[in-house]
């Protein structure tokens, strides 16, 4: 009808760990980059911080304490978080 025809629905497929896990890294390289003075001993870090982001969004997300109510609505996660991270 009429009224239908503006809405779309999209559904965008969830990435994979190591899609997700290349992602974030080539940023946090690209972040290290422009920063200047940055030592090795925190690059190196890079890595490890990846994958603790990733494996911490990941518990959060299947967390049964953090699911969204109407009284703690903010409590809903998505890929954006990690990169505040």
């Amino acid at each position: 009808n009429r009224y239908s025809r503006h809405y779309m629905i999209q559904y965008v497929e969830p990435f994979a760990p190591n899609s997700m896990k290349t992602i974030f890294k080539s940023v946090l390289e690209w972040y290290f980059m422009t920063l200047k003075d940055v030592s090795k001993a925190v690059t190196s870090l890079r890595d490890n911080v990846v994958n603790s982001s990733i494996e911490l969004y990941n518990k959060i997300k299947v967390s049964k304490e953090l699911l969204p109510t109407p009284a703690k609505s903010h409590y809903v996660y998505n890929l954006r978080d990690i990169s505040k991270v």
